[in-house]
């Protein structure tokens, strides 16, 4: 009996601990695209004045640049990239 009752419980602490590392994936998402989203909203209301514009790119890469050198290069061009879009 004692067997079964460990593999019930292994089985539910391996649920558990899946169950929790799907809930940080989720919530380190969430919080991703709102700074993506914080990010572009903040270009397109103070840069660009809402409106699309060819030179928006040109600003990207530059904020881009400005960022990598601040920042020990993350991959910033990618991230305003995919946050302006």
């Amino acid at each position: 009996m004692k067997a079964l009752q460990n593999k019930e419980i292994a089985t539910d602490i391996k649920m558990l601990i899946e169950q929790s590392r799907q809930n940080v994936a989720v919530s380190v998402n969430a919080e991703i695209t709102m700074l993506y989203w914080q990010v572009g909203k903040r270009i397109n209301d103070e840069v660009l004045g809402n409106a699309r514009a060819e030179y928006g790119k040109q600003i990207v890469r530059a904020l881009s640049v400005q960022l990598e050198l601040n920042s020990a290069k993350v991959g910033a061009k990618n991230n305003c990239g995919n946050a302006c879009s």
